[in-house]
């Protein structure tokens, strides 16, 4: 691992009776496939709760496929190799599969050795600890999501696949920039930091709503991502300025 040199596990299990009030579908697939994998289960009674509740109080808006306006899940406040698990902003629920693991910055403040620069918002990415549980849900499913991405050479081409909340492809987008200095990338850290060159990835899906994205690297998994912005439908012009934007030259 490039982006950092660290992980880590913890093991848990969900009841049985909250899975059975959930659609079926890949989150109620990757709750039962997933009994010990991955630190999303390290709360797993809050997280079945806050989704049992999130599904009853948001579903007249579910079932009319309204989720208004943006948000972005900057993951900022989650500490140094803490799972990111559920982040609810709104009325979306975006819950992040087990592997998913924040990391800051080295040169920031709290940071340890996140071996990355000119991240799209202030300094911390999240990046995947393993491949156990590496699907991302929006709780009800949106109809447009972006975000930042840096890559090492191995890991591309990064592909980006969004699925329906029954399970079926609606819509996918590839990665192909390198995004490392030592791969070949035009960047260099602030000070310091490998992973120096971020592009965004774009999807969406008017048709079928974006219920989950998963991604998946080349041959590797060497890259992390930051800013997750969903949305029911793309955003406006003046909607899109984030530090990633702010920080062109180095996209």
């Amino acid at each position: 691992m490039i982006l950092c040199d660290r992980v880590g596990s913890q093991s848990g299990g969900l009841s049985y009776r909250l899975i059975q009030l959930m659609p079926v579908g890949p989150l109620r697939d990757f709750i039962i496939n997933n009994p010990a994998k991955g630190k999303i289960m390290r709360h797993w009674k809050s997280m079945a709760l806050l989704f049992v509740f999130t599904a009853l109080v948001s579903w007249p808006m579910l079932a009319a496929g309204q989720v208004q306006g943006c948000n972005t899940v900057t993951f900022e406040g989650i500490g140094d190799y803490e799972a990111v698990g559920a982040v609810t902003d709104g009325p979306v629920s975006v819950l992040f599969g087990g592997s998913w693991t924040a990391i800051i910055d080295s040169d920031a403040p709290g940071g340890s050795d996140g071996d990355f620069a000119h991240e799209p918002s202030e300094s911390t990415i999240a990046f995947l600890s393993d491949q156990a549980s590496t699907t991302i849900f929006f709780v009800p499913a949106v109809s447009y999501v972006d975000f930042w991405y840096t890559a090492s050479p191995q890991s591309l081409p990064l592909t980006v696949t969004a699925f329906d909340i029954g399970g079926v492809e609606v819509v996918q987008d590839i990665g192909s920039t390198v995004g490392t200095s030592s791969g070949g990338a035009d960047c260099t850290g602030d000070p310091n930091g490998d992973f120096c060159l971020w592009d965004t990835i774009v999807l969406y899906s008017p048709g079928n709503l974006i219920a989950s994205i998963q991604i998946v690297g080349a041959s590797t998994f060497d890259f992390g991502i930051d800013d997750v912005r969903y949305c029911n439908e793309p955003p406006v012009a003046n909607d899109t300025t984030t530090w990633g934007t702010l920080k062109g030259s180095y996209r």
